[in-house]
């Protein structure tokens, strides 16, 4: 009789692969389908990062051709390094495939069906219209398009096909054909922020090291110094935070004009300075409403001046002063159409205004600092080359070419703050100007004034036969005792 090898428990691979992997129709699955079938069984809502199995960010939803949802912060740095391949079924996908999800909300912030307005659940059924991006609940479609004949979008009244009908599949993980070692990195960067009180009043807004000017700990220990009971940190100046190879993660921008969307991808690694620049001045709504002054055709346009007069603009550092050129030791070149740089009237004179390269500028490297490049909207960018200008010599175009809004999706220097990334600069502080506290610390040297000064050093002299004795019996005091470690020499 044999022996009966049936576990009365479900083992580790049973519920790995679903079963075992095997289905009584089909026998073993592949890895590809069976990873499908688990993430279905789990069920993600259809709003969840395919990548980082987290909810997507508001206006950050894309989708890929066959339903698969991903995020705009972490499918475009996955196809960047992988190749353009889909992380789910490892089949070539590229940035121009993505379409843009159009999500409509109730007065919470759920995510709800735009026409019947019921709200949307893990288990909802979601497709979206490929022409409009636009995002229904399944049976709404069925009900008033399939059945009625009527394929036209609900809200834009656009046509459509039922192929270009798709059903959103969310939080599904990247496929094993991919070799991602950066899944836990987008996780953790995809995971709600805890939420830190704000700060009080006397909390420092720049800033600053872990060394401190040591006001505390000397008025502590000596009575010559006034009391302090507040610590006082070493202020870090910007420039030596913004420190080339230090930020790897690339930017991404889009500036919403009156003729489209231009999107940007900056980088930070060799050009921090200028993008750093770039994205405060984003932030604080600097380049809004702001035109392109300058068009030239076949070489560039220009703008970030809010004079519109070429001559105008202020930096994002302090006091708006000018920054210094970052071309020196940097790989960017001036070699591509759509190429990003910063207008300067000389030497280390940067400061808000950039100009977008209509082709290749070789005579320009060395002269501008390169800091990213268009890598969606070139349509919009040959509308923006075709702009006539108001002629007599003229650079400045004919109609108004305006960024209406400049929207920042991937900030690379959110987390510039945190101490862990700032000891490596602690050793750049230590030649900074500070208060002298210590001078009371210092060694007497072996001229100085010693105990003693005013005996009279002939008086009572010691015989040299009492001197001797005296040395005989200190040596033999050395040999008995260990009081020669007294000194600590050996410590």
């Amino acid at each position: 009789m044999g022996k009966n090898t049936d576990k009365l428990f479900i083992t580790h691979s049973e519920w790995a692969t679903s079963s075992g992997g095997y289905s009584a129709s089909g026998g073993q699955q592949d890895s590809a389908n069976a990873r499908l079938i688990n993430a279905s069984s789990l069920k993600q809502p259809f709003w969840y990062c395919c990548i980082s199995q987290q909810p997507i960010s508001k206006g950050c939803g894309l989708i890929s051709p066959d339903g698969f949802v991903f995020d705009l912060k972490n499918i475009y740095p996955f196809l960047n390094k992988h190749g353009n391949k889909n992380p789910v079924t490892n089949e070539p996908l590229v940035r121009t495939d993505l379409i843009k999800l159009h999500i409509a909300e109730n007065a919470s912030g759920a995510y709800v069906d735009p026409v019947t307005f019921k709200e949307f659940t893990k288990y909802s059924e979601a497709v979206c219209i490929k022409t409009t991006g636009n995002v229904y609940d399944a049976i709404t479609i069925k009900d008033m398009c399939y059945k009625t004949g009527n394929l036209k979008d609900l809200l834009t009244e656009t046509e459509f096909r039922r192929h270009d009908v798709t059903r959103l599949m969310g939080g599904i993980g990247v496929g094993n054909g991919v070799k991602n070692t950066n899944t836990n990195v987008l996780v953790e960067k995809s995971k709600p922020k805890r939420i830190i009180s704000p700060p009080s009043a006397n909390d420092s807004a720049k800033k600053s090291s872990t060394l401190t000017s040591y006001h505390t700990s000397a008025s502590l220990t000596s009575t010559s110094l006034t009391p302090s009971l507040k610590t006082n940190f070493a202020e870090i100046p910007l420039d030596q935070l913004l420190k080339p190879k230090k930020f790897t993660t690339n930017a991404y921008i889009t500036i919403e004009t009156n003729y489209g969307n231009l999107n940007l991808e900056l980088w930070p690694t060799h050009s921090p300075k200028a993008v750093w620049n770039f994205i405060t001045l984003a932030q604080r709504g600097y380049y809004d409403g702001v035109k392109f002054h300058r068009n030239i055709k076949h070489f560039m346009i220009q703008g970030g001046d809010p004079t519109g007069s070429g001559s105008g603009g202020a930096s994002a550092f302090d006091k708006g002063r000018p920054f210094s050129d970052e071309y020196h030791g940097s790989p960017y070149r001036h070699d591509d159409r759509g190429i990003i740089s910063m207008a300067n009237k000389g030497k280390n004179t940067n400061t808000s205004q950039f100009f977008i390269g209509y082709r290749k500028c070789p005579h320009l490297d060395g002269k501008h600092t390169v800091f990213g490049k268009v890598v969606g909207g070139l349509d919009v960018l040959d509308k923006l080359e075709r702009t006539p200008t108001r002629g007599g010599g003229s650079d400045v175009p004919k109609d108004d070419i305006i960024m209406l809004q400049v929207r920042v999706f991937v900030n690379p220097f959110e987390d510039m703050m945190k101490t862990d990334e700032k000891k490596a600069l602690e050793s750049d502080f230590t030649e900074l100007k500070q208060v002298d506290d210590t001078p009371w610390l210092k060694r007497a040297s072996s001229d100085g004034v010693k105990i003693g000064k005013y005996l009279n050093p002939n008086k009572n002299e010691v015989s040299k036969d009492e001197a001797n004795d005296d040395d005989d019996m200190r040596s033999k005091r050395r040999r008995i005792t260990s009081l020669s470690k007294s000194n600590f020499s050996n410590w």
